[in-house]
């Protein structure tokens, strides 16, 4: 066939309804009219391969409809995205399709039976008998890749979560301070405490704590080997004496009974997470129970991504993301954690728009892409390390980088008034 792959993929998108230049270009209500007539089209009967070829439709199968989400889901089997071969502006609709499925998916039709499915969903939760699944394979999904390749990704402070964009013209490094900055003013924080950095990451926030507070006492937990290797050498070469950096899992890590916290913060942590209610009492139990702070109570703070009314879970069976980044995880919804006051009481909630989260993916698939040839070049050689062909450090790359694209799509659905970033005030319980 005379023609190229990328050329083959734009042709025609959804049996050929429209050509894929015009769909990028919709807006949110032209796609959602779109969708509409799509699923009346897909009452009709199915054509067959025959019939395909002779109208000159040469696309594979999962840019096909009818279709399963499984299907669509960019599946690691499917070559194609893990060699950066179909192009952004396919893959964007076809993150757009998938979300606008997601939400046909977790709407039962009425508010009473939303409100029933997240009653038994909260249920559910409640009955786990461990606080997270898949943590090994999260870990690794996320936490254990190159912290050379990451730093090639994301801004200068290694701020693996969203950040915040005030005025929308911020770049990386500004909305990173930015976004670090709310968390000190909304968790109250101040010199001289303890603080516990709940599920640390590269330790964008704990380093950060420990350049801004100077004599509070800076603790990090990380299921990650590899991120306290990182976060010890940087504080080392800042001289940073305030910060102990401790791999465990918080399933099954617990401190000791004269280690207690005056501020806990967990960014980005509890997406991970499955039986909240295990998880409050035991953050709880961290806490002092007289709190030297300038607010006179132990305070936690918790950053997660969201949903605005109904939380799921990423299943094995949803496909390509579930598989490769979210394995065992949860979509919160913003109401979520208030059903979990036991131990601890919520005070204040803030919701930031999607957009912020789409800005900042947007920002780590511009430097990717910019260190394009020496994020390649690490992934390999981080590949062969672990006795593996080079060729899967190259599908790594395009695997994160699809990664970034499906995040800054997803969270930019309908103007960011759908997911976004909930941040979350509790105090402990007298």
């Amino acid at each position: 066939m005379d023609c190229t792959l990328g050329e083959l993929y734009t042709r025609r998108f959804y049996d050929g309804e429209k050509a894929l230049s015009g769909v990028f270009q919709m807006t949110d209500e032209q796609l959602e009219q779109r969708e509409i007539a799509l699923a009346a089209a897909a009452q009709r009967p199915r054509e067959t391969p025959e019939d395909k070829v002779s109208r000159g439709f040469p696309g594979p199968d999962i840019l096909q409809r009818p279709h399963p989400r499984s299907q669509l889901l960019l599946p690691n089997s499917q070559p194609d995205v893990l060699q950066g071969a179909i192009p952004d502006f396919l893959l964007r609709p076809i993150v757009r399709a998938l979300s606008e499925q997601r939400l046909r998916e977790i709407n039962h039709g009425s508010l009473e039976a939303n409100h029933e499915s997240k009653m038994r969903w909260i249920e559910k939760v409640r009955a786990r008998d461990v606080i997270a699944d898949d943590v090994d394979k999260a870990n690794k999904q996320h936490y254990e890749v190159s912290t050379e390749f990451m730093k090639l990704c994301v801004g200068p402070r290694m701020k693996y979560s969203s950040c915040l964009y005030p005025t929308g013209k911020e770049t990386i490094a500004q909305a990173e301070e930015l976004m670090l900055e709310s968390y000190c003013e909304k968790a109250k924080l101040c010199d001289g405490i303890d603080i516990l950095d709940l599920g640390c990451g590269w330790g964008s926030l704990s380093l950060f704590l420990a350049e801004k507070y100077p004599n509070a006492r800076i603790t990090a937990l990380s299921n990650s080997a590899t991120q306290k290797v990182h976060i010890d050498s940087v504080a080392k070469h800042k001289g940073f004496k305030n910060l102990t950096v401790i791999t465990g899992d918080v399933n099954t890590y617990e401190f000791e009974e004269s280690t207690r916290f005056d501020r806990i913060l967990s960014i980005e942590m509890f997406e991970h997470m499955k039986n909240y209610e295990v998880l409050m009492k035991k953050v709880a139990s961290w806490l002092k129970p007289n709190s030297k702070a300038a607010s006179g109570e132990a305070l936690v703070f918790i950053h997660i991504f969201l949903h605005k009314t109904t939380p799921y879970d990423f299943e094995e069976g949803d496909g390509w993301m579930a598989q490769n980044f979210f394995s065992g995880g949860t979509m919160p919804s913003l109401d979520l954690l208030s059903y979990f006051q036991t131990d601890l009481k919520l005070q204040r909630t803030w919701f930031i728009n999607g957009r912020h989260y789409a800005q900042t993916s947007e920002h780590w698939l511009q430097l990717q892409d910019a260190n394009r040839a020496a994020a390649i070049a690490e992934l390999e050689r981080d590949a062969k390390a672990q006795g593996f062909d080079a060729s899967e450090g190259r599908k790594a790359y395009y695997r994160f980088r699809t990664f970034f694209l499906a995040v800054a799509v997803f969270f930019a659905m309908h103007h960011g008034e759908e997911w976004g970033v909930g941040h979350f005030l509790f105090v402990g319980r007298k």
